[in-house]
């Protein structure tokens, strides 16, 4: 994220320490008309999103598995003591504001379908201590959006998913997956209006109002007003329009209008006195590195929707997130797949008034999107496709069952998968689209084609006999997966790998064919680690490994391991934990 101070000099970025990098923030100048880096200040946990106090003393940071708090003049001077504390316990903290008057915070728990709430000014007061953590507010799947009302009334936020317990209707596709619009699976998301007088003293009950916000609703941002707020459904690949004053009192009618956007659009920034509006293009789940774009929108047509669109910008990879100057006149823009800062001057924009086709294609996929109902597939015909087969040259192998009304299917050594039904003969798992033949009543399918990219791939039908030892292991996997039981000796050859980490050398012994190419990456990894300190089982991965908590002196680690059948390495992992 990136938040500029108000007397416009200084600029700061967070950075998650991807591809190789280490989390920090970013610290910028602006003077002269340029933005330079001055310096980076290091912080243990991935920051994500970062606002400055309102006396501008304070930077606080949403770092995954905690609130960090830096000292402002502390960091641009560059002094070792710029991270003024710490409050953990965060479960994908990602997003975080105060109120005007710097004494409460919240902050947004990805992960948790929470808001935390904290009292800053005692924070500040007595050291950044847990016991300034006041309670948590319950709120849908994935917050993230954290928007107060001009009044400081109300606070807006944004979930991606409405919670099971809402009971909404079913409405939106699966995201990042390629399938059809008419596949829904998930209930829409949410705006949620926190009462923030009531957040003080009883965060648990201080959510007055919950309205639908299209499929996967994320960023937000509010007109000058604060009559309109404006929504970026990503997987809608739309903007939203409310109008505040009914999203309380009058909730079914709060949605004013629906416009569209670019691929997955993220982050969305009212300008110009709230005349328009800019929204980043993410196409986060098929970039692959790819330049994407902004879309520039009339907020007076929003409700005419395709007629809103004034036209595109340029953009790096991953536009993810955007701040204006104090004045106005600046726009900030991070691009998190390029790894870097637009610095766009507001009076300038060099939109494009052309608007791409996939846009309009948008338009006529909003325009429909309550055409649709769940695809349901009798059960007795799932049963007609459920078995095992095989390539003729049995290089690849696809099992699927049935558990209750639900086709599971698993494709030689991936996780199993339940397979989304596109039609009655047709469905969607492990990336792949599958057909079976049409079949009649009392028989059994034949063959499974499975579609990915450009490559088709034609399975046949093993007989009973042939089928059982793979149905045996699926069986035994899943029994070991709900009983979550380690394999014998998995933590036995955990310490051993770590032993020989240390030492540089593998015992090529315990490996199972092809099992020592990951030595050379997890020694890499074990650099960073420093001394074991302890390990402990944490479960089985869905994905077959068993999964080892190992705590070093430099952190956290997840250990991943996978066993042959004669209990050799066939592969392993470390990553960090957050």
């Amino acid at each position: 994220m990136v938040t500029p101070s108000k007397d416009g000099c200084w600029v700061f970025v967070s950075l998650t320490g991807g591809r190789g990098g280490k989390p920090g923030i970013a610290v910028l100048k602006r003077s002269g008309g340029k933005v330079d880096l001055v310096r980076i200040v290091p912080l243990e946990a991935a920051p994500t999103g970062i606002r400055l106090t309102h006396d501008g003393k304070l930077l606080v940071a949403a770092a995954t598995s905690a609130t960090v708090f830096v000292d402002t003049q502390k960091a641009i001077a560059g002094g070792s003591d710029a991270v003024a504390g710490q409050i953990g316990g965060g479960r994908g903290s990602i997003y975080a504001n105060m109120t005007a008057d710097d004494k409460l915070l919240f902050v947004a728990e990805e992960n948790n379908a929470t808001i935390t709430v904290i009292d800053l000014d005692r924070a500040r007061r007595d050291g950044y201590k847990p016991e300034a953590v006041i309670g948590k507010i319950p709120v849908g799947i994935a917050p993230i959006a954290l928007t107060f009302s001009p009044d400081g009334k109300w606070l807006y936020t944004t979930s991606e998913l409405a919670a099971p317990d809402w009971k909404w209707p079913i409405a939106c596709k699966p995201e990042g997956l390629p399938v059809p619009d008419s596949v829904i699976r998930n209930p829409e998301g949410a705006v949620i209006v926190i009462d923030v007088a009531r957040a003080r003293t009883d965060p648990a009950n201080a959510v007055a109002a919950r309205v639908a916000a299209g499929c996967s609703p994320v960023r937000m941002s509010i007109s000058p007003k604060g009559d309109r707020i404006y929504v970026t459904a990503r997987n809608n690949n739309a903007v939203l329009e409310f109008d505040t004053s009914k999203l309380v009192s009058d909730s079914s009618h709060a949605m004013l209008g629906i416009a569209p956007a670019g691929t997955a659009p993220v982050p969305v920034m009212v300008i110009d006195n709230g005349k328009r509006v800019i929204v980043g293009n993410s196409n986060r789940f098929a970039g692959q590195g790819a330049g994407e774009s902004l879309v520039v929108l009339d907020t007076a047509k929003i409700r005419d929707g395709l007629s809103a669109v004034l036209g595109t910008i340029p953009a790096g990879s991953f536009p993810r997130e955007m701040a204006v100057s104090t004045d106005g006149r600046t726009l900030f823009l991070t691009n998190f797949g390029s790894n870097s800062l637009q610095v766009i001057d507001i009076a300038r924009l060099p939109v494009d008034p052309k608007v791409p086709p996939e846009i309009a294609k948008n338009a006529e996929a909003i325009a429909h999107r309550h055409d649709y109902k769940p695809v349901v597939v009798n059960p007795k015909l799932l049963a007609r496709y459920a078995g095992v087969y095989k390539l003729p040259d049995g290089a690849t192998s696809a099992v699927f069952t049935v558990i209750g009304d639900q086709l599971k299917a698993k494709l030689a050594s991936t996780p199993g998968q339940n397979a989304i039904p596109i039609s009655e003969t047709k469905f969607f798992a492990m990336g792949e689209e599958i057909e079976f033949p049409k079949t009649n009543e009392g028989e059994r399918a034949s063959q499974v084609i499975l579609r990915g990219g450009q490559r088709e791939s034609v399975l046949k039908r093993l007989d009973d006999a042939a089928a059982q030892p793979y149905l045996d292991a699926v069986a035994a996997f899943e029994k070991r997966f709900k009983e979550n039981k380690p394999l014998p000796g998995s933590e036995a050859a955990v310490k051993k790998l770590l032993a020989d980490l240390q030492r540089g050398k593998p015992d090529e012994a315990m490996f199972a064919a092809g099992g020592q190419q990951f030595f050379q990456q997890l020694q890499g990894q074990f650099a960073q680690m420093g001394a074991v300190q302890s390990i402990s089982f944490l479960g089985v991965g869905p994905a077959g490994p068993d999964v080892y908590e190992v705590k070093s002196e430099k952190g956290t680690w997840a250990f991943r391991i996978w066993l042959a059948g004669d209990g050799k390495v066939d592969r392993a992992m470390l990553t960090p934990q957050q």
